[in-house]
């Protein structure tokens, strides 16, 4: 690969840009893993074992179609946009349209077999399909807007503070809008007003993610392979074997497959514990938008020590 001439040099409009994109994907992200759950028990009534079904599907599908969207990407041909662009606006349509279409309050009057139906359908879709066609290509396009290893550093923080942002607003804010009392003062939810916030979410990642795509460069070009070169044939299980053989990388893997359940597991089951149990949304909505900026000071204040 090489460095594309005659472009304008890395500066705040891609960190910007970048930022945008993990924004985009947050507003969806983090609204479905944190209240999806919450919506399918609560709104739709469907029994949480056949939701927790759903996820499992869902991650064993995720092995696969994260793999052949990697594929599909690598051997898909540069455009004028670039080879990871392209592929931000292609999907911001599709990912912002299911997410509005996962959150349909209106079908909660339909039979239980048309509602599982509907769920299986569009989450799947969402996460499986659209949202690996979506964050594959925005994770790897930061190779490409420089190949300088402490601007690509810079696009990792922005990318950072993006979610950061997405988290304190959709985790502070949401429980505000979608919870009511009843004469009794128990927390029920209400499903119109899930809708609602679905669709602002859906427009607001939409926006982020053409903003993504009309602010971010892609400096960086990637040579066609020449047809008649000679393809390494690469075995699947000798590379896993390799992995299997690698303490480091497992401990690495490990580490964050623990670290994803347990902020997913707490962030959907925290909407039941306040709900339910302390019946105080408003301590939830503090307790999400203080323990975010409570934890990068502590963070922050631990690097300093082991330095």
């Amino acid at each position: 690969m090489n460095n594309s001439k005659g472009v304008k040099p890395f500066g705040f409009k891609d960190k910007l840009g970048y930022l945008l994109g993990d924004l985009g994907n947050d507003f969806s992200f983090l609204f479905s893993s944190s209240f999806l759950m919450l919506f399918y028990t609560k709104v739709w009534g469907i029994p949480a074992s056949i939701v927790g079904i759903l996820f499992l599907v869902s991650r064993f599908l995720d092995a696969f179609t994260d793999i052949g969207m990697g594929t599909i990407i690598d051997k898909s041909t540069p455009t004028k946009d670039g080879k990871f662009r392209p592929w931000i606006k292609r999907v911001a349509l599709p990912i912002s349209l299911m997410t509005f279409l996962m959150f349909q309050s209106g079908l909660s009057g339909a039979s239980m077999t048309v509602k599982i139906i509907v769920m299986f359908v569009t989450y799947i879709l969402w996460g499986s399909f659209c949202y690996t066609a979506i964050n594959i290509p925005y994770g790897s396009m930061a190779s490409a807007i420089t190949d300088v290893p402490e601007e690509r550093a810079v696009l990792s923080t922005w990318r950072s503070m993006g979610a950061n942002i997405a988290s304190v607003i959709v985790n502070s804010l949401v429980p505000l809008f979608i919870y009511y009392s009843d004469a009794s003062g128990n927390k029920l939810v209400s499903g119109t007003n899930f809708t609602i916030i679905a669709g602002i979410f859906s427009l607001c990642s939409f926006l982020c993610y053409i903003g993504c795509f009309k602010l971010t460069t892609e400096r960086v070009k990637f040579e066609k392979k020449d047809n008649n070169e000679k393809k390494e044939k690469v075995s699947f299980f000798k590379n896993f074997g390799l992995i299997l053989k690698n303490r480091a990388l497992l401990a690495m893997i490990a580490c964050s497959i623990v670290l994803l359940l347990s902020q997913l597991t707490v962030g959907t089951m925290n909407q039941y514990l306040f709900a339910d149990y302390f019946k105080n949304i408003g301590a939830l909505s503090v307790y999400s938008a203080a323990a975010l900026p409570i934890s990068l000071v502590l963070v922050t204040f631990l690097a300093k020590l082991s330095g």
